[in-house]
């Protein structure tokens, strides 16, 4: 408090947690190109066979909650319930996640997520995930996306919309997104794939 604060406030600073920059820079002319092929996107293809998708981590346990803890317990949360107050034991790392792939189309309608387990068998989809109602779900050994992972979601995309037509996907340039297979199986669907 005090002359740094003062400075921030007097030229309108903010502080805010950054990001490591992970794209390439992009020319001008090449933001301009994409721009207009997706507006020609937009206004040449129904916009409910318009699909955006992207990866995100989803965090198994809860983090930032408030809580009452004695001194020296660092794993036990408390809640109230029925107006008392009971431990509840967190047998797990805060830290631990799973891969979700959120899809929306370009008229607005959210498609069922993917959730992606870590393991190589489907037991530990059941251990992570459980039921998921109509969400699709997959497991990698690591957890992340990889070219069998994103093939599935392919053909859940496909079977979602239940017709042969084209479904134009926009997506980033992740490697399992783009690798031969996952390109020939796109092909395969009748799914086009528009890289941002």
């Amino acid at each position: 408090n005090g002359f740094i604060n003062d400075f921030k406030k007097r030229h309108k600073f903010s502080s805010k947690k950054f990001h490591f920059k992970r794209r390439p820079d992009l020319t001008h002319e090449q933001e301009i190109e994409w721009i207009m092929h997706l507006k020609d996107l937009l206004n040449t293809v129904e916009n409910q066979r318009i699909v955006n998708c992207d990866e995100t981590a989803y965090n198994l346990y809860p983090k930032g909650l408030l809580t009452w803890a004695k001194l020296g317990l660092d794993n036990f949360r408390y809640a109230l319930f029925n107006n008392s107050l009971k431990s509840i034991d967190i047998d797990g790392n805060d830290k631990e996640n799973i891969t979700v792939l959120a899809s929306i189309t370009a008229d607005g309608k959210k498609l069922p997520l993917m959730f992606i387990a870590k393991g190589i068998t489907v037991r530990s989809e059941n251990s992570q995930i459980n039921d998921i109602g109509s969400h699709w779900k997959t497991h990698t050994s690591n957890g992340w996306m990889t070219n069998d992972a994103f093939i599935t979601y392919l053909i859940n995309l496909r079977l979602y919309f239940s017709d042969n037509n084209e479904i134009h996907l926009i997506l980033d340039c992740y490697a399992a997104h783009r690798s031969e297979p996952v390109k020939e199986y796109a092909q395969l669907l009748n799914i086009i794939l528009h890289f941002i």
